[in-house]
């Protein structure tokens, strides 16, 4: 068995979702095979060297993962997408920036977080530009803590703002352009994060993209496949304490 999860938004501002997702590590089956974390773990990153609460509870979240047998792999999000080889070390996974095509029930499938698929938002999309050039990183990593804790609180204040007033569908994936990049990447199905909209919708003429969901209020939606079986959304109480890993959709 393989889960994909997205969009947990750890920060120390909400301890309820660091307890949650080490409830569903403690709670994967014996069987599980891969943990994909597909963007968004973390709700800002301002490099390896910052002290993180958080990330100390995923890296004891993890490990235990690790050693048991489960692979662990992480596609970066807008929101971290500066984590780094070092803490990557510490957790036991493995970055994929452009995310991992796999085959599953025979099916290419293409998983990534999916903030790059939002073109319709020139705004954002001008950002990111911007903040995924190497140079930009290089130079915002070289800078003091407080100097860039600063800058991350800014960029989520205006943020937060910008995004209060923009039309709901520009914030979504752009279908023709999500269906090309699909084919680009000689896959048919596509799995993501990112839009926080969880649902099954089709892609293009014969495939279909799974959405995954955020982490609030005590729900979140995941994603669990076998090899020879096609991907199930389920919504997961990620407060319970028992074993469930949810119900499907």
């Amino acid at each position: 068995m393989h889960i994909a999860i997205s969009d947990l938004h750890l920060s120390p501002e909400h301890p309820e979702l660091l307890a949650g997702f080490q409830r569903l590590c403690m709670r994967l089956p014996t069987d599980t095979k891969s943990l994909w974390i597909l963007g968004d773990l973390f709700d800002f990153w301002i490099g390896d060297d910052a002290p993180n609460p958080a990330a100390e509870g995923v890296i004891k979240a993890l490990r235990p993962l690790h050693a048991r047998g489960v692979e662990l792999h992480f596609v970066p999000g807008n929101r971290d997408f500066l984590v780094g080889e070092h803490f990557a070390e510490l957790a036991q996974m493995k970055i994929h920036h452009d995310g991992k095509l796999l085959v599953i029930n025979g099916r290419p499938t293409w998983l990534i977080h999916g903030d790059h698929l939002c073109i319709d938002d020139k705004n954002y999309m001008a950002f990111r530009n911007v903040v995924r050039n190497r140079s930009w990183q290089q130079d915002f990593l070289g800078k003091p803590l407080e100097e860039r804790l600063a800058m991350a609180h800014e960029a989520r204040k205006l943020s937060s703002t910008e995004n209060a007033s923009k039309p709901e569908d520009i914030m979504d994936i752009n279908d023709e352009f999500t269906v090309r990049q699909v084919k680009t990447h000689g896959a048919l199905d596509l799995i993501h994060g990112h839009t926080h909209r969880p649902a099954f919708h089709p892609l293009g003429e014969e495939g279909t993209r799974y959405v995954l969901g955020d982490w609030r209020d005590g729900q979140a939606v995941i994603c669990q496949w076998d090899n020879d079986s096609a991907p199930v959304l389920k919504r997961l109480d990620y407060t319970a304490e028992d074993a469930s890993l949810g119900t499907p959709l």
